[in-house]
């Protein structure tokens, strides 16, 4: 809980401050203080005044005096809403709320005040009510936003979508709430089956100075702020920070949080002790073969009944949050799946069947990107990526090893082996032998 920040108290005020000895004066930064390079953005020159509370300087002072340290105190709540940006740009509209709810601090911005109120005069209405949704605006401008979409809704011939936006949005249900005549007058103009714009806007009034009005309301309540402000003042501190020693080597992985070079965890190895989630097949089906993705964000199954499907392992359950398999459209082979192999950056899968025919997915989509339906006369018993993820190595029962390229199409590269041996073992590096290396057939 942030305690009383639109009015933070002394203490809090220099809870805030980032130098050790905060000072009640507000005294300008020298003006040989050093300036930032050229930040990419097209800021450079001297720092940002909203830097100054985050880099503590010393003022000049005569030989054998101590150093004086200088800073500029940070309000809480602009630091809750630099916060709130972030979340808002990154779509973390739960967290966004939550935060909103127990500060008490709304985020009434926008990168372009400009925009906004150029799209309230040309009527985009879809892209209006997506850039308030996360600020809090007074119930009286809310409502003229609102009634004002309504009405044009109507004027459009959108009765329906006019008589949902009262019956559910926030703003309108407030409004019914507080004054029901002009709540009831908007469903009245819903119910018509025609559109009067004498009985919609009267009193003179019109559709073009009803949007005026609302874009001068808006004006009125939301600043314009620079875009991810967040990340540009982390960029700042951090180039301060190498421009005096203070970092890592270049290349090394920073931790921001612990303002240090990131520690490298190494787990211990132990037993398996507890069984995970057991995953269950239908009585006429079962797995051939199972593979976990590089970056194990997948696992991926082959079943007798020609099925490739996604687990979600830790539950023993589908993952349903893969849209391709909600809809019950599965990746799926005409044959039992014998086989299958990621590449190296987890993005593509390869299947092989009982009937010879090599697949290659994208298991993110449950898209089929190549298909070779000829790659063995028998079942594909093993198949493997190369470092590139440009072919794919597979071996069969026909006691054939051969490598397939993705781009073509087609079979680049062949070794048999003597049929009454077991069938070749694929490996990553057997999709780039070259032809010299291969055994002869």
């Amino acid at each position: 809980m942030v305690p009383s920040l639109t009015q933070p108290t002394s203490r809090e005020r220099e809870s805030v401050c980032v130098s050790h000895t905060p000072p009640r004066d507000h005294t300008p930064p020298p003006a040989d203080r050093p300036s930032l390079p050229e930040t990419g953005d097209g800021q450079s020159g001297p720092y940002p005044p909203t830097l100054w509370a985050m880099i503590p300087y010393h003022t000049p002072q005569k030989v054998g005096s101590q150093p004086t340290h200088m800073s500029i105190e940070v309000e809480a709540s602009d630091v809750v809403r630099v916060v709130l940006q972030f979340l808002s740009e990154n779509k973390l509209n739960a967290s966004l709320a939550a935060l909103q709810k127990e500060s008490g601090i709304s985020l009434n911005a926008t990168d372009s005040v400009d925009r906004l109120t150029a799209d309230v005069l040309a009527g985009r209405w879809d892209a209006v009510l997506t850039a308030v949704a996360p600020m809090s605006l007074p119930r009286g401008l809310l409502s003229e936003l609102y009634e004002q979409v309504v009405v044009e809704l109507l004027e459009l011939r959108e009765p329906d979508t006019a008589r949902q936006m009262l019956r559910g949005a926030a703003p309108l249900l407030a409004m019914k709430a507080h004054e029901p005549k002009r709540h009831a007058r908007l469903e009245a103009l819903a119910a018509r089956p025609y559109f009067e714009a004498r009985d919609a806007y009267d009193g003179g009034v019109t559709r073009e100075s009803r949007r005026s009005s609302i874009a001068e309301g808006l004006r009125a309540e939301v600043a314009a702020v620079p875009p991810a402000r967040l990340l540009t003042l982390l960029g700042h501190a951090l180039k301060w920070q190498r421009q005096q020693g203070m970092l890592p080597p270049e290349g090394t992985k920073f931790d921001v949080l612990a303002g240090g070079a990131a520690r490298r965890l190494v787990e211990r190895e132990a037993y398996v002790s507890v069984a995970g989630p057991v995953i269950k097949f239908g009585k006429k089906s079962h797995a051939e073969c199972a593979a976990f993705s590089p970056d194990g964000a997948f696992l991926v199954s082959g079943s007798i009944d020609g099925f490739l499907e996604v687990w979600d392992f830790e539950r023993g359950k589908l993952r349903l949050d893969l849209p391709y398999q909600e809809s019950d459209q599965l990746m799926m082979h005409d044959a039992a799946v014998l086989s299958l192999g990621f590449s190296r950056d987890s993005e593509l899968l390869a299947s092989g069947s009982q009937d010879g025919v090599l697949k290659v997915w994208r298991p993110r989509t449950g898209q089929c990107v190549r298909r070779f339906p000829k790659a063995h006369a028998g079942g594909v018993t093993c198949v493997a990526f190369a470092r590139d993820g440009l072919s794919v190595a597979t071996g069969s029962f026909d006691a054939l090893v051969r490598v397939h390229g993705l781009k073509s199409g087609k079979s680049l590269k062949e070794a048999s082996r003597d049929a009454a041996e077991m069938p070749p073992r694929c490996h990553r590096d057997a999709a780039e032998m070259q032809p010299a290396e291969m055994p002869p057939r």
